[in-house]
């Protein structure tokens, strides 16, 4: 009895892992909602505060030049081994001037997305010159420092 049961366990858990799950990153929001919410949107009016009651807290802010801010939603599927799968991604990006007033906004789809592929021969890496030993001791005493670790 009991080898019936462990056989039967190890079986189910095996095909358990076998699974697709979807993992989900950001709100998902119908097209129509995003209309709706982005039409509520006036440029050279609406501050930052107004733009975060309407979309909540944005997924990314970056501050040069400008500032921006980012609302990403991504969705994928994985099954045991196999390589995740992007099935679903889309963003606006939200630009304010320097006030921190909305004057426009970007939307993209997965459509609008291209794969990059680094090019290893230019682009090298400091790390793969230096031994682990160098690597090692050439941090020791930069950390709080301005001065970049390799």
């Amino acid at each position: 009895m009991i080898k019936k049961f462990l056989v039967l366990f190890s079986v189910l858990s095996v095909l358990m892992g076998c699974t697709q799950m979807i993992d989900v990153h950001g709100d998902k929001l119908s097209d129509e909602e995003l209309d709706q919410k982005l039409s509520k949107l006036e440029s050279g009016r609406t501050t930052y505060t107004e733009v975060k009651e309407i979309l909540g807290t944005p997924s990314a802010v970056t501050s040069f030049d400008s500032e921006k801010w980012f609302y990403i939603y991504s969705e994928g599927k994985r099954q045991a081994f196999y390589q995740p799968e992007e099935i679903a991604r889309s963003s606006v990006m939200i630009n304010f001037d320097d006030n921190g007033v909305f004057t426009s906004y970007e939307r993209k789809t997965m459509a609008d997305g291209r794969s990059v592929v680094p090019n290893p021969e230019s682009t090298p890496l400091n790390a793969e010159e230096l031994s682990f030993y160098e690597q090692v001791t050439e941090s020791i005493g930069k950390f709080g420092t301005n001065q970049p670790v390799y």
